[in-house]
């Protein structure tokens, strides 16, 4: 039975930079639903460097087997076929390489040739100690973009290749996690960055020149994409607690997440609702200068696109939605136009697990599982 007619179980490790999520996934030919999931914040006082590993280790150890107690209640054996884990800022980071070849006359193109130049760009990384994966995000023939370059004749190829990088400490507690829950899998490596653009690709192909901003529990991951290839990458210190934590008159990130929640749906008190417009207009200064120093690191030499696209928490998207088409940042893009912001939400994001019913706001496992469904599941 092919890989695409067959029912498999792929468990998935999240780790963020605030926060562990592990859930399983049942592949049922191409469609795909998530029956397990257990999400555990990272208690804030223990992120530090020193401690930062030694509690992911702890936390996914835990979260694993929490999942695995909830699949088994569902399946007859409990058996696991495939294990991911994906790795996402601030232990990640991306860039793109790149490699060409030009040819007196026109070349047919082979898959030795492909190959060929992925190994030659993956070459030019003198610093291999914390490489982590790689995939091959762009091919151009005769300057022109082409998914199927096998058999088209060019007298130039070239090909864009995204790699990652991880922290060798985060790396080895993870795998050796993930090792004592599921012993009889050696896991498959991803970087956030890798997951949040297939997800793109996927929802909106049309997007080859955007701003992807991916903001997690304690901080953004900024990704500039020219061309369909990621370009530049940026963390910025600025994330969910940070701002829920700004909105909130205790300082709680739960209590400013539910007051948000309530503004969104009209449905806090008059008073609430002007508390908490205020304490948003008074924070709003700080969290656009911290937003447009790292975009002006991220925008020299090159402007940025005007197209944004955010992947957040549900409870933030509206708000931090309209705070980037709002405030301005016009000295950053190309247009000189302010961001046109595209949220990927988790609804657009179940779209791409064909026969899962849930609406997770756990957006990192969705982006997760929308990449094993078209490298494990569906392909």
């Amino acid at each position: 039975m092919s890989r695409a007619q067959s029912t498999r179980a792929v468990a998935l490790a999240s780790i963020g930079s605030g926060s562990v999520s592990v859930g399983i996934a049942r592949c049922e030919g191409t469609s795909v639903s998530i029956v397990a999931v257990d999400h555990r914040a990272l208690p804030l006082e223990e992120r530090g460097p020193q401690r930062g590993a030694a509690l992911i280790k702890q936390e996914v150890a835990e979260a694993g087997k929490r999942v695995l107690a909830q699949f088994s209640t569902t399946s007859k054996t409990g058996k696991i076929d495939a294990l991911y884990c994906i790795i996402r800022a601030p232990w990640t980071h991306t860039e793109t390489v790149h490699a060409e070849m030009s040819y007196p006359t026109e070349e047919h193109m082979t898959a030795n040739i492909i190959s060929g130049l992925a190994q030659k760009a993956l070459s030019s990384v003198s610093d291999r100690s914390q490489f982590f994966d790689a995939s091959v995000t762009q091919i151009a023939l005769n300057g022109y973009r082409t998914k199927n370059p096998e058999g088209k004749r060019a007298h130039h190829a070239e090909v864009s290749v995204l790699i990652s990088m991880c922290e060798p400490a985060m790396r080895s507690a993870a795998q050796e996690a993930l090792a004592a829950v599921f012993p009889a899998h050696k896991p498959v490596m991803r970087s956030g960055t890798r997951a949040s653009l297939e997800a793109l690709e996927l929802i909106r192909p049309d997007l080859l020149d955007c701003l992807v901003l991916d903001i997690g529990e304690e901080g953004t991951a900024a990704v500039v994409v020219r061309q369909g290839a990621a370009d530049k990458e940026l963390f910025i210190p600025e994330g969910i607690r940070s701002i829920l934590g700004g909105v909130s008159t205790a300082g709680s990130p739960e209590e400013g997440r539910q007051a948000l929640r309530m503004m969104a749906r009209d449905e806090c008190s008059q008073a609430t609702c002007v508390s908490m417009q205020s304490a948003l207009a008074k924070m709003e200064p700080d969290l656009a200068h911290a937003f447009g120093e790292s975009f002006a690191k991220i925008s020299t030499p090159r402007r940025l696109p005007a197209a944004l696209v955010l992947i957040t928490h549900p409870d933030l998207a509206p708000w931090l939605s309209r705070f980037f088409a709002r405030i301005d940042f016009t000295q950053f893009t190309l247009t000189a136009q302010p961001f046109e912001v595209t949220i990927l939400a988790p609804s657009d994001l179940v779209k791409l697990l064909p026969g899962s019913a849930l609406n997770d706001p756990d957006v990192d496992l969705v982006l997760g599982f929308a990449l094993i469904n078209k490298e494990s599941c569906a392909g």
